[in-house]
């Protein structure tokens, strides 16, 4: 896929994630976020109920497998929830974006991204492959930021840099490629079912 067709994915999934998040994130002034708030602390007892039991069930599991299981989980209590912050909300369209077959993409956390806010979470898609994932420089001219969060923003990769701020030499990254494993529907519903 070319730049403008990795572009309209990028909106197309920002576009869904808004769809499924009427409550918006706990983080930004909305008028759903106080319910938001307490929406998110419900489902942070989910999600480390989920990791607890998936780390006992399934110790087989590699990080990354692992990781994709989480961001699919976390996705499907987004969903759930209605709302979500940055890492919800990339969440749920990287699921998005696997489900539709648009790759190559990337989950990717920075947990100091933000020196007063703290960190943020974002997909990217079209990353060039064997690109160095903490050089934004080498991500090449196709790849685009997928950002429902911060300002429902898709934009070039290689405005990272001057889109938040910061300086290049992105360390702490971390990747999920979706390819490596499929997710089981039925565990995270069973899963949702339970307080």
């Amino acid at each position: 896929m070319g730049y403008f067709e990795n572009l309209a994915w990028a909106q197309k999934a920002i576009a869904f994630v808004k769809k499924h998040t009427p409550l918006g994130p706990s983080n930004k002034v909305s008028s759903g976020m106080a319910t938001s708030k307490i929406v998110r602390e419900e489902m942070k007892v989910y999600l480390n109920a989920y990791s607890s039991n998936l780390a006992r069930d399934r110790p087989d599991l590699d990080v990354a497998k692992s990781s994709e299981l989480n961001i699919a989980f976390i996705a499907a209590m987004t969903m759930r929830f209605g709302a979500g912050n940055c890492g919800e909300q990339a969440a749920l369209a990287f699921i998005f974006l696997r489900d539709q077959q648009v790759f190559p993409i990337d989950y990717i956390e920075k947990p100091d991204l933000f020196l007063n806010y703290g960190g943020h979470a974002f997909v990217v898609i079209g990353r060039k492959q064997y690109s160095d994932p903490n050089n934004v420089d080498e991500w090449g001219e196709e790849a685009v930021v997928c950002d429902p969060h911060q300002e429902e923003k898709a934009f070039p990769a290689r405005d990272l840099p001057r889109y938040f701020g910061t300086p290049k030499g992105y360390v702490g990254l971390r990747l999920v490629h979706p390819s490596i494993v499929s997710v089981p529907v039925g565990e995270v519903r069973d899963a949702l079912r339970r307080p």
